[in-house]
């Protein structure tokens, strides 16, 4: 009797490995499905090569202050919106926007709207669709890291105030591959303008 339970137990243990290991193909398999990029077939991430996860170090501060008339916060703010932005994927080079470079533009115009309300470089609706698309992103990201809730508390005129460790996705290789991908095209553009010269 011991050795039925043994060997039930035994196969149950193979067969839950097997199930588990087919699962893990399927999944693989699926996402690195090819895609055309024409139409609705293309993935929901970009084909970027793993994201790290990494410790950012968050802090409340005088950094990126909403000041018009500070420089360094203005350039502080215009960093944050650097690209390239795009992806070009698939024989056609469709051209995708990265959604971490839709969200911190959607960041830049909420600040230059705040600082130069009489200006026109944003539209009401440009500004609406950035509240609802920043919005829609937070509920889409369930972030359920604990925070303290002393932040009232702090006197940011004296300077930085240490807030938390956060666990990110590690937005380099985001960079890195959207620059890359930029280069790839320039040069490939750079190609096929010089065969229609030839």
């Amino acid at each position: 009797m011991t050795f039925e339970r043994f060997s039930l137990k035994f196969l149950l243990l193979w067969l839950l490995l097997i199930v588990n290991c087919s699962l893990s193909l399927l999944t693989l398999t699926m996402r690195q499905r090819s895609c055309t990029y024409l139409d609705d077939d293309y993935p929901i991430e970009a084909p970027i090569d793993h994201l790290d996860w990494v410790a950012m170090t968050m802090f409340e501060g005088t950094h990126f202050q909403l000041n018009a008339s500070d420089h360094v916060s203005d350039k502080e703010w215009r960093t944050i919106y650097s690209g390239p932005y795009t992806l070009h994927l698939g024989s056609e080079k469709r051209i995708f926007l990265i959604a971490l470079y839709h969200e911190t533009h959607c960041l830049r115009a909420m600040e230059y709207v705040f600082l130069h309300p009489e200006s026109s470089a944003y539209t009401p609706q440009h500004i609406q669709h950035c509240l609802n698309y920043l919005r829609q992103h937070f509920l889409c990201v369930a972030d359920d890291q604990l925070e303290e809730d002393d932040f009232l508390h702090w006197d940011l005129r004296t300077g930085s105030v240490y807030v938390d460790d956060k666990l990110c996705r590690g937005w380099d290789r985001v960079s890195t591959a959207a620059s890359d991908d930029l280069r790839r095209f320039r040069d490939l553009r750079g190609r096929v303008q010089l065969n229609n010269l030839i």
